[in-house]
């Protein structure tokens, strides 16, 4: 027997049709929604399967989370602004149902199936591309040919400790960085807020890197202290970035050209630890630049990243 699988087109935005009607006026009388066909396609050959498509039928997160306990299974449909969500979500049902498997389909994992993995403990894989085939036999217990990406679930807290968060902290030594490209780190406070105030505040422009929130603001990512309380960070303050890449792959970028250039030999893991930022610092030195052991704008020029 296949693993009993629900197909899932997850809860939208409240009062968001969906896109279907993005071409007329946003006040209208009529709702209407794309159908998930990329979903029914594999659901037609699984025999038991369910295809639940929520935001058309208004079935809440909650109502999800309460079908998804019976079914061992779920291929959720993800994008890109409705990301964050979803793994809210698939976080949640892992919780309610241990023993189900996650996989993420879609363009957004297609295109970031390492960051998709890093952002969400939950996802057991993702399928990229044309899925209909891969999750079917999957559920029918049939080998899969797996892409393995060597990511690390967490900082290695032994090499990388966590930083305590300190309200309203400043960077030690940022006053004497000098010019407009670090005024960032000058203004930086540490802050604390709920997962509402954070959501309120920057919407859609958060994102998730080792299970840590950071949000987007004037081309800098920073930490989202707060939005889940339970999560630490290895360095706290600004990140700049640069071509819609995650904080993550920033670093990773850094690690690679600091290596290519003789001034790092540690993993190429996306952690801003101490011996990346010792690495930055000592290529700062050596290149005239201000030691802010920091991934700012003047050292991604001098490395050619920017």
């Amino acid at each position: 027997m296949p693993l009993k699988t629900l197909f899932l087109n997850p809860p939208s935005f409240e009062n968001f049709d969906g896109g279907a009607g993005s071409r007329w006026p946003a006040t209208r009388e009529i709702e209407s929604y794309w159908y998930p066909v990329w979903l029914a396609y594999p659901a037609g050959m699984l025999e038991g399967s369910r295809l639940l498509d929520a935001p058309p039928h208004h079935v809440s997160a909650e109502e999800t989370i309460n079908i998804a306990k019976d079914y061992e299974f779920l291929v959720l449909f993800t994008s890109t602004p409705g990301f964050p969500g979803d793994i809210r979500l698939v976080e949640t049902i892992k919780r309610n149902n241990p023993h189900i498997k996650i996989c993420f389909v879609g363009p957004h994992v297609s295109v970031l199936p390492e960051r998709a993995l890093r952002d969400c403990h939950a996802i057991d894989f993702v399928a990229r591309k044309e899925f209909d085939y891969a999750v079917v036999e999957f559920a029918q217990g049939k080998p899969l040919k797996p892409q393995h990406f060597n990511l690390p679930k967490q900082p290695n807290t032994a090499k990388a400790p966590p930083v305590k968060f300190q309200q309203g902290r400043r960077i030690a030594g940022s006053q004497n960085w000098q010019g407009r490209q670090y005024t960032v780190f000058r203004n930086y406070q540490s802050q604390w807020h709920d997962r509402n105030w954070w959501r309120g505040h920057y919407g859609n422009n958060i994102t998730f890197v080792f299970g840590s929130p950071y949000y987007w603001n004037a081309g800098y990512w920073f930490p989202a202290w707060g939005y889940a309380p339970s999560v630490s960070y290895v360095y706290d303050g600004p990140i700049y970035g640069y071509n819609g890449l995650s904080p993550d792959r920033v670093t990773v970028n850094v690690q690679e050209q600091l290596a290519r250039a003789g001034y790092y030999d540690g993993p190429i893991d996306g952690i801003l630890g101490s011996m990346t930022r010792e690495a930055i610092a000592a290529y700062q030195a050596d290149n005239g630049l201000a030691i802010t052991s920091a991934i700012d704008e003047p050292t991604l020029a001098t490395l050619v990243l920017v």
